[in-house]
């Protein structure tokens, strides 16, 4: 815009010396409008080159902020790493309290199953001594009927050697004049 205003003004230049040939004046105003197109080309360059270095910096914010956003997801999944640890730590320690759980009821089932075969045993031992001492038991009830048997033999032998003593003391006839030792004397 500023060319055309300087390219006018150099024109009313011309008119104003008479439309003939160029002025001082004249030169000087092209001077001016070269210097000028000049500084604007310059500032155009300056332009451009700010308007590259715009673009490239908001290429570069852009960049940033994919940057940034894939940093907040980096954090996201670190943090769900952090969890997942936390958890596999939590589920470690249950299945470490398991196994220890474990090996006690497996030491109890040991335990257990030798009292067992030690209850066995002794029951065992128990019925072996409950048939010995039924058979001793027997054996002894058997010797006391043989010995209750025997009692009876001699208390029926006694009873009738007594009854027998008994019989022939009544068939003796005592007296009180009878001499001495004569009393057991058979008749």
């Amino acid at each position: 815009m500023e060319q055309t205003r300087l390219e006018e003004e150099i024109k009313e230049a011309k008119k104003s010396e008479g439309g003939g040939g160029e002025g001082a004046e004249a030169a000087a105003l092209r001077e001016q409008v070269e210097r000028e197109k000049a500084e604007l080309a310059e500032a155009e360059k300056n332009l451009e080159k700010i308007r590259e270095e715009t673009r490239l910096k908001n290429e570069m914010a852009e960049e940033v902020q994919k940057i940034n956003d894939e940093m907040q997801e980096l954090v996201k999944m670190q943090e769900e790493i952090a969890e997942d640890e936390q958890k596999t730590k939590e589920a470690k320690a249950k299945l470490k309290d398991m196994e220890e759980e474990k090996y006690k009821v497996e030491l109890r089932i040991e335990t257990l199953k030798r009292q067992a075969a030690n209850h066995d045993e002794k029951m065992e031992r128990l019925k072996k001594q409950g048939e010995l001492k039924k058979q001793a038991a027997e054996a002894s009830l058997k010797a006391a009927k043989e010995e209750l048997e025997a009692v009876k033999a001699r208390q029926a032998a006694d009873e009738a050697k007594s009854a027998e003593e008994e019989n022939q003391a009544r068939s003796i006839h005592w007296s009180p004049y009878d001499r001495v030792g004569v009393v057991d004397a058979d008749p």
